[in-house]
């Protein structure tokens, strides 16, 4: 992976985020705005990510839909179309687009379900496996390379907040009450 100069970012996007909360607490007092901060990184980090995505898929030719597909298909987790687009949180209609991509570069085929005819499977060709493979490898060495600031203690720091965020949103994402803190 090539190495990305981003020395001060954090500082800097730390301070801009720092000026907006203080100048909006200025105009609108008695409000606790210290959130903003947080989630301004956090914004930021969800922007920095998909950029690396992009760039790392880019030379594998692939977009994130596909590459969850193929790696969704190499883990044996799913391999019905409605299963793959409900993990991927796809329509059906983007899932069909998605899978023929894949099936137009020979990465994946569909084929009958074995015990209802009504049904597709759909399955990686030897290429799509060779591929998916590799993807696994670059991303999870990326990963590594990310992570590597960071010691096992703030890793799992890190997990556990954000599993405690996730939470918290699924259930407003889904249309679903969220769960308060007493309930947790």
């Amino acid at each position: 992976m090539a190495e990305v100069d981003t020395t001060g970012f954090a500082a800097e996007l730390g301070e801009q985020l720092e000026a907006l909360r203080e100048s909006v607490a200025r105009e609108l007092p008695g409000v606790d705005w210290s959130p903003m901060v947080l989630f301004g990184q956090v914004a930021a980090l969800a922007n920095l990510l998909h950029a690396f995505y992009q760039r790392l898929l880019a030379d594998m030719e692939l977009t994130r839909s596909e590459q969850a597909v193929l790696g969704i298909l190499r883990g044996g987790i799913a391999d019905a179309p409605g299963d793959l687009a409900r993990i991927t949180q796809q329509t059906a209609a983007g899932m069909t687009r998605t899978v023929d991509r894949l099936e137009a570069r020979g990465l994946v085929t569909r084929r009958a379900h074995p015990s209802d005819r009504r049904k597709l499977r759909v399955v990686l060709s030897e290429e799509g496996v060779a591929l998916a493979e590799a993807m696994l490898r670059a991303e999870v060495a990326a990963q590594h390379e990310l992570l590597a600031g960071l010691d096992a203690k703030q890793r799992a720091g890190l997990a556990a907040a954000l599993e405690t965020l996730v939470d918290r949103l699924a259930p407003a994402h889904s249309g679903r009450a969220g769960r308060s803190a007493s309930s947790s």
